[in-house]
């Protein structure tokens, strides 16, 4: 029940005047009764009281020169100093002011220590104060004001839900009925930031006008938009309870709002923003602050925040404050902050926002595209206390830190997310044979930045451990199972989990981003593989249809069709949004399904004679077409690649064809299409159609997929829509023992993988450079071929096994070099099959999009080695007629009764359930017994793939069936020891204590 009493907003106000006063020590001025003068927007006797009180020398010294004019010349001269050009309220409460030759201090910060004893008095006597119904000009009132040592920091407009109004009312009477011209709510000269709140919820803004853009300032509840209920009937009492402290708007002013000045395209003058942190930037600053004021760099801190939550501005605060942070033994937390980011546009950007935040030289060092890593020790050991360094100097700097062990460091690592064309991807085509280069395609690799750097990163913190003297702080919206456990906090249930979480949920919900799912459309592609040549051979049936899928895949008629739908659907429902200037990007499975699509597509709107829809291409290295000829993005687009982000931007392209690349960190807010022609899954599909999330004015986003489903595409979000948390643990005696397994191997020379990692994070790459690392690669190699057909085999599991846990790239790369048989051995298909195909037709049609909340459970690999690959083979005809069966729906009912016995079989025999049914009662063997029913049905879909199909994609009568087995599984494995056949078929359908009928 509610304890609220408060039916209008008088008595609104009432209440958080009284809490100010009684609990955070303000003092009520009443507006007839005070000082306040309208015109000046100043409580002129507080301040003067101010000036007196603390620095009563300098008024003095003052007065003994002007007299009774003294007060006068002071309060003018701010003014003054305020409305100069480039004066602001700001300025003059950070900085002060001077009058004549005499320097006055309008606020006094928190110290970081009592040493000196008069700023620490003069501190607590800071006088803040609040007055209600504040007229800011004849006929106008402001329902409350707070102000500083009589000056106007904060206004607020309330409203009462009791009695049918809302925030969204303030925000009208802020934007319509207010007058901002006056001096009080002038842009820079009168009052921070401007709240309009209710008892629900809160939203702000710095820069008044008639069209001003009002920030949610919301705690966020169930990970979602808006607060959580609050039994007093206040979702918003954060607000006096928490923000509204001295201490914390001292920190504000002193510590966040800053004036951030950029250039906008096609205009001379800069644009001015005064920036307040959001809610929850604030937070994650203070919680990272405050524990480390506790724990030092003992620590490592996992931040879990969104696209849309001002990443750079947070990393900025945060950075900036590490480097005044003083702990509780008087000395500095840190000696240095090093910020990691892989793109120097953001290293800009960090260092112009934390220099708007200080005004301050020689406080942030950036090290350029030139510097060597002795610039970096330099740097290090000079006075600069912020570094803002590349991921290719990632290894010098932790090599530096853990030399400089009596110094303390905090490294704050910013998600890597370009895979443009940075530096570092220079050459990385010409390490890998061309054998890999198409293996990396068909597996639908992306060889980019982003990868490099999560796995450099991993690798070196894994290698060496947590550093005492270091404490590592990662931004991420996705976190992997491996981040979660090397930045993560362990929860009450340990569980390691994100420290502080701004999640897609929030984002969509606050309108930061958009959500991506909506307006999601499902296409099947309908077809049938017939077998053109005259001998029938025996083939590894899964290499065969991997193949056949590839053959359908670049088949020029399933190209063109798609091609006229993607070309129909941008001119109809596309073309027109954003005053004619959206774009689309079509993701395809390959880097000669990019180039086919490209000609596919030019070839169509050349015969339609369409004028208004142009493409370009993004992959790496060159690929060789039928009537062609070999082809690069660079031959086709017809410039040079860096120029191609710029290129898009301009009304002269409409489209994006792309093939691992610009899937991740590509910011372009027009996109509002993507066509997908590529199987996407996991955290790739999250990064990939997140490419489409970025806000512009009336933007809606459209997705097309030929390949994916829905139900798969929205599993994949919802581990990321809310929080995340890693839900399992490893031994670590297993992963050593799989260590222990590759050297004996004598595969690996850990010389020579140093080697390798020194040459690949080069900044600079020559010829000579590039074969010496395919040099190093192939030592290894020669290494793996002594070893016999059985022992290459198993050598190839492990490694693959061990790369899932360790993040080595030598490994990485060593795996596509190798040619194990069974395992990366295609078939040649060629002149053997051809396709007959049907119009794709629409299989879903979402509009809503609405995605689950807590699904963000994350696992770390099972510790087992995986057994050698088996390959069953079979007659191409076979193949091809199980093949076709995908795209029917007519099940033999005979054949149904063995697939599902067969996969009884294979979760009988499951050793992951053996140990799990020895050790758990029977609802966490249920956990575990789920977990394994997709992948036993996966392995066995060499008895009927379209029926496993069909359940893997049906929760419902998947369990429906496969649960009548889970008990009769587990008692049989809890009491015996014997592994379970197909001769016992046994279904349970009466209750544990009768009898089983076959």
């Amino acid at each position: 029940m509610l304890k609220n009493p408060i039916r209008e907003r008088s008595e609104y106000q009432k209440f958080i005047i009284d809490y100010l006063v009684e609990k955070n020590n303000f003092v009520e001025r009443k507006y007839s009764e005070a000082t306040y003068d309208q015109h000046k927007a100043m409580d002129i006797k507080e301040l003067l009281t101010f000036l007196k009180d603390t620095q009563p020398d300098e008024y003095d010294e003052l007065h003994a020169y002007y007299s009774e004019n003294t007060d006068e010349i002071i309060v003018s001269t701010i003014l003054k100093q305020i409305d100069t050009k480039n004066g602001m309220m700001l300025t003059a409460l950070k900085h002060g002011v001077d009058i004549d030759n005499t320097h006055f201090e309008l606020m006094y910060r928190k110290p970081g220590n009592d040493y000196n004893r008069t700023w620490s008095e003069n501190y607590q006597k800071n006088r803040f104060t609040v007055m209600e119904e504040v007229y800011h000009k004849e006929g106008e009132r402001i329902d409350l004001v707070l102000f500083l040592n009589g000056l106007p920091i904060i206004t607020i407009e309330l409203k009462a839900n009791t009695s049918g109004q809302s925030y969204k009312d303030a925000i009208v009477q802020y934007r319509k009925d207010r007058d901002h011209r006056t001096r009080l709510l002038r842009f820079k000269k009168g009052a921070l930031v401007h709240f309009a709140m209710d008892f629900k919820e809160v939203y702000m803004c710095t820069e008044l006008k008639e069209n001003a853009f009002f920030l949610p300032f919301n705690r966020g509840y169930q990970d979602g938009a808006g607060n959580e209920p609050n039994e007093d009937g206040f979702g918003v009492a954060y607000m006096w309870e928490e923000i509204f402290t001295k201490d914390r708007l001292l920190t504000l002013i002193s510590k966040f709002i800053f004036l951030e000045r950029t250039k906008e395209e096609g205009k001379k003058k800069e644009k001015e923003s005064l920036i307040f942190p959001r809610f929850h930037q604030h937070r994650a600053v203070n919680r990272v602050i405050e524990d480390m004021h506790s724990h030092a760099t003992s620590k490592n801190y996992l931040i879990q925040h969104s696209a849309g939550s001002g990443k750079t501005k947070t990393i900025a605060w945060l950075s900036h404050q590490l480097s005044q942070l003083i702990g509780a033994d008087g000395k500095a937390v840190v000696d240095s902050i090093i910020i990691i980011t892989d793109r120097v546009v953001v290293d800009r950007q960090l260092q112009r926002a934390i220099q708007q935040i200080e005004h301050k030289s020689g406080l942030v060092k950036v090290m350029d595209e030139d510097a060597t890593s002795q610039d970096l020790a330099d740097a290090l050991n000079s006075s600069y206390k912020i570094i803002v360094s590349t991921i290719h100097k990632f290894s010098y700097i932790l090599d530096n830190v853990r030399e400089l062990d009596e110094q303390k460091f905090a490294v704050i690592i910013d998600e890597a997310h370009s895979s443009t064309s940075g530096r570092m991807m220079d050459g990385v085509t010409e390490v890998l044979s061309k054998k890999a280069q198409k293996m990396a395609d068909e597996e639908g690799e992306e060889l980019d930045q982003q990868e490099l750097v999560t796995a450099k990163i991993e690798t070196d913190i894994e290698a060496h451990g947590k550093q005492n003297n270091v404490t590592m702080i990662a931004f991420t919206a996705t976190p992997k199972p491996k981040t979660l456990k090397v930045f993560g906090t362990k929860d009450i249930n340990g569980h390691e989990k994100e420290f502080d979480l701004y999640s897609m949920k929030q984002a969509i919900e606050e309108k930061f981003i958009l959500n991506v799912l909506e307006n999601y459309t499902t296409f099947e592609t309908y077809y049938k593989i017939i077998l053109k040549a005259m001998e029938d051979p025996d083939l590894d049936t899964s290499q065969a249809k991997k193949e056949i899928t590839r053959f359908v895949s670049l088949h020029d008629v399933n190209i063109r069709q798609k091609v006229e739908i993607i070309v129909e659907h941008f001119r109809e429902n596309i073309k027109h949004m954003l005053k004619g200037q959206a774009k689309a990007m079509i993701v395809t499975s390959s880097r000669e399904a990019a180039a086919k699509y490209y000609y596919a597509f030019e070839k169509y709107v050349s015969e339609r004679r369409y004028k208004d829809i142009k493409p370009l291409v993004a992959f790496s290295g060159k690929v060789k077409l039928d009537k062609v000829g070999e082809v690069s993005e660079t031959s086709i687009n017809g410039f040079a690649e860096e120029d191609l982000a710029e290129k898009f931007d301009t009304d002269q392209y409409q489209v994006l064809l792309v093939a691992n690349k610009y899937q991740t960190g590509f910011d372009q807010p027009k996109l509002c299409a993507m066509y997908v022609d590529k199987k996407l899954s996991g955290v790739t599909a999250v990064q990939t159609l997140s490419r489409l999330n970025r806000i512009y004015p009336e933007k809606h986003t459209f997705v097309l997929d030929f390949v994916n489903s829905y139900k798969d595409i929205e599993k994949a979000f919802s581990k990321y829509y809310t929080g995340t948390h890693l839900g399992n643990e490893i031994n670590p005696h297993d992963i050593f023992e799989i260590e222990e397994k590759i050297e004996l191997r004598n595969i690996l020379d850990y010389d020579d993988i140093n080697a390798f990692n020194t040459l690949m994070y080069l900044e600079k790459r020559l010829k000579k450079e590039r074969l010496k690392v395919e040099y190093y690669l192939d030592k290894a190699v020669k290494r793996f071929y002594r070893l016999s057909k059985e022992e290459r085999e198993e050598a190839f599991l492990e490694l693959k096994h061990f790369v899932s846990f360790y993040t080595y790239n030598f490994i990485r790369f060593l795996l596509k070099e190798m040619d194990v048989s069974g395992a990366n051995t295609g078939v040649d298909l060629t002149g053997k099959i051809d396709a007959e195909f049907g119009t794709p037709k629409i299989i879903d049609n979402i509009k809503t999009g609405n995605l689950k909340s807590g699904q963000g459970e994350l696992k770390l690999p099972g510790a087992d080695a995986p057994k050698p690959y088996d390959p069953i083979i079979k007659k191409l005809s076979e193949i091809i007629e199980e093949f076709n069966l995908l795209h029917g729906t007519n099940f033999d009912t005979e054949i149904e009764i063995e697939s599902v016995f067969h996969v009884k079989e294979i979760l009988a025999k499951d050793k992951e359930l053996q140990r799990s049914s020895k050790v758990n009662n029977k609802s966490d063997f249920r956990l575990e017994y789920n977990l394994r029913l997709d992948d036993a049905l996966i392995e066995g879909m060499d008895r009927n793939q379209n029926f496993n199909n069909t359940l893997l994609s049906n929760d419902e009568m998947k369990h429906a069936i496969f649960d009548l087995f889970m008990d009769e599984i587990y008692k049989r494995m809890k009491e015996n020891n014997e592994p379970y056949t197909t001769e016992n078929r046994y279904i349970k359908v009466a209750e544990d204590d009768e009898k089983y009928v076959k």
